[in-house]
């Protein structure tokens, strides 16, 4: 299974550059908390860099909110590490926006 705002929603993540705005609409990246958006990203790009959510997942979520949270927080491996209230708000640890490097460490 395949659409095109999951393929391109990967490759962004894939090469670390913003998703589409088409992407970003499909994948509740476009709020107006930037914050927020960056934070949703990083978990993201962290899970898909990992091998952990394929194209094929990301496909399957589009457009739907409930889905992709529940995609998301099924994907987590230490899931203590980190305090996952809801998809619209995702908050580490630290309280600081991760890189994927910040991701990585607080999940090893």
């Amino acid at each position: 299974m395949s659409n095109r705002t999951a393929d391109s929603l990967y490759g962004a993540l894939m090469l670390d550059i913003p998703a589409t705005p088409a992407a970003a609409v499909d994948f509740g990246l476009d709020g107006s908390n930037e914050e927020q958006n960056r934070l949703k990203y990083s978990y993201l790009q962290l899970l898909v860099r990992e091998g952990q959510i394929t194209e094929d997942d990301l496909a399957e979520v589009a457009c739907n909110g409930p889905a992709l949270t529940k995609l998301v927080r099924s994907k987590f491996k230490q899931p203590l590490k980190l305090r996952i209230m809801s998809w619209l708000r995702l908050v580490p640890v630290a309280n600081q926006i991760p890189t994927y490097s910040t991701c990585y460490e607080l999940l090893n």
